[in-house]
């Protein structure tokens, strides 16, 4: 009887052929991603930041790793001049008596966002990769740090001749007084986007230096309203206490109402629908109406807005159409305001 031996391979031997295989693995990836470009691990050689601001996007479709790249440029500005703000109500709003603006920091999201636009629109996509590998498309979009500030600084200085020159133009009446100068904001709210944005693509990070002092042109502003001498009046009134509603309201909004010396009259009607049962729920629906005149009569602005309250109590509608009427004044009053006076 012969017995057959059965020798076991020494480890080290195993563990050899285990790091061969491994290594060819990686050399099979390495040989695929040979051409693997420095900018999606780090700064491009080819544009350093000290000339370019650059971002890159990726996907599995070339023409949306394009897209995507612009868009993540553009969200460079977008969240740094958020960021140097610190927060949107620090740099724009109004606040009155524990009242704000909110209108105001809608104005600067649409000017961030205009103004973003208006800076990528001298970007380009300057590098594209297919990591074969991962069966990923690659793009770099680089903006031309030079370029793009001259263009900033182009529009500041339209920004500020147009501020200039609305806080030249002589006033008819008190009603002009106040577009123009809510103009002048206006624009000076659009410089300090552009100013923001600068100083992301400034190196330096000093920008231009503006010229006019935001607060004080906003406290002139606030100071014209006062000096409009408005008289509140109620034409129609189907929920009652609309007159200290609005009194109320123009409190607020920086232009208490003045009825023994004015020139002006800020009338609100609210006209309400019968009051209807669907489902056993109550619902009152109306319209609130402004309408500023002078006192000849002349009409100078209309504005309204739908009302809709519901309840499974009916007693409870009026009360609470009262406080809708107060929200919607209180949030759009001032600006109203100052879109009538800006279309005269």
């Amino acid at each position: 009887m012969s017995i057959t031996r059965t020798h076991n391979r020494p480890m080290h031997y195993l563990l050899l052929t285990a790091l061969l295989i491994l290594a060819g693995c990686m050399q099979t990836v390495k040989e695929a991603n040979a051409d693997r470009p420095d900018w999606l691990e780090s700064e491009s050689a080819q544009f350093p930041n000290s000339r370019f601001i650059t971002a890159n996007g990726s996907a599995d479709d070339a023409e949306r790793a394009k897209d995507r790249a612009l868009a993540n440029l553009s969200k460079v500005f977008e969240l740094r001049i958020r960021e140097s703000s610190t927060t949107v109500s620090d740099v724009v709003s109004q606040k009155r008596d524990g009242a704000e603006s909110v209108s105001s920091s809608q104005r600067l999201t649409q000017n961030i966002n205009v103004q973003t636009n208006k800076i990528i629109e001298g970007a380009r996509i300057a590098q594209q990769w297919f990591d074969k590998a991962e069966l990923t498309h690659h793009a770099l979009a680089v903006l031309d740090r030079r370029q793009a500030g001259n263009n900033i600084r182009a529009e500041i200085e339209r920004v500020d001749k147009e501020t200039e020159y609305e806080l030249a133009r002589p006033a008819q009446n008190k009603l002009q007084q106040v577009a123009l100068l809510n103009k002048a904001v206006a624009l000076q709210m659009e410089r300090s986007v552009l100013q923001k944005t600068l100083k992301i693509i400034d190196l330096s990070g000093r920008g231009e230096a503006a010229r006019w002092n935001m607060a004080e042109l906003r406290e002139k502003l606030d100071n014209s309203l006062i000096d409009l001498k408005m008289a509140a009046a109620v034409n129609k009134d189907d929920i009652g206490d609309l007159d200290n509603l609005t009194a109320g309201a123009m409190g607020k909004a920086g232009f208490p109402p003045d009825n023994s010396n004015y020139e002006y009259v800020l009338a609100t009607t609210f006209v309400a629908q019968p009051v209807f049962e669907n489902q056993g729920w109550f619902w009152l629906r109306g319209i609130l109406s402004l309408q500023l005149s002078d006192t000849r009569g002349r009409v100078l602005g209309n504005r309204t807005w739908p009302i809709k309250v519901s309840s499974v109590q009916q007693a409870l509608l009026i009360p609470r159409a009262r406080a809708a009427v107060e929200k919607t004044l209180s949030e759009n009053l001032r600006d109203t305001i100052l879109g009538f006076a800006s279309t005269q």
